[in-house]
């Protein structure tokens, strides 16, 4: 945790981190479509932690009690979804794909302060490919983030400037192209 100045590294007295991730492969009716899933539950709380770090803004070397409390940087909430479709015309392979991520909010801070909870996010990907099945070549186009959302992936506290943030956010829309040629 971040006391104003250096990081101090303390330990809890004891916490549990126990879920459940469930990935599924649905091989639907209409055989060129594909449909990749995960879902995933996390519950990972201190037991004990009675003299945790509290936010910088209460004061350099307060303490607070995280009995209970969630541990940073574990979103209880998570899942996927892409839908794949694959189309073959002769000796070349059509394969396009859409992804869909889920994450739902989580601290990013060790002393939990409510000004480095994440909110809950959702960002699309997509790509077309365009594959030789005899002569090695390939070509994609894509994207990421496609909707373009200017999300935060992490605050911390500022050095030297307590109860003021330093915001880290994920890249907006990405838009690629790939070649390639295997031999």
């Amino acid at each position: 945790a971040f006391n104003g100045l250096f990081f101090d590294v303390t330990n809890a007295a004891s916490a549990i981190s126990q879920g459940l991730e469930l990935d599924i492969q649905w091989l639907t009716p209409y055989a060129p479509l594909t449909i990749n899933s995960s879902l995933g539950y996390l519950d990972a709380t201190y037991d004990k932690y009675p003299s945790a770090p509290a936010p910088i803004a209460e004061g350099q070397g307060a303490q607070q009690d995280l009995g209970g409390k969630t541990l940073a940087f574990a979103p209880e909430y998570n899942g996927t979804l892409s839908p794949v479709l694959e189309y073959t015309f002769g000796n070349f392979l059509l394969k396009t794909a859409l992804n869909i991520n889920y994450q739902s909010s989580h601290f990013t801070d060790t002393d939990l302060d409510p000004n480095t909870e994440i909110p809950s996010t959702v960002t699309y990907s997509a790509h077309l490919s365009l594959k030789s099945l005899d002569d090695g070549w390939a070509i994609s186009i894509g994207g990421k983030n496609l909707t373009d959302e200017r999300e935060l992936n992490q605050v911390i506290d500022t050095a030297m400037f307590p109860g003021t943030y330093n915001p880290s956010q994920n890249p907006g829309r990405e838009l690629f192209t790939k070649v390639s040629f295997r031999w």
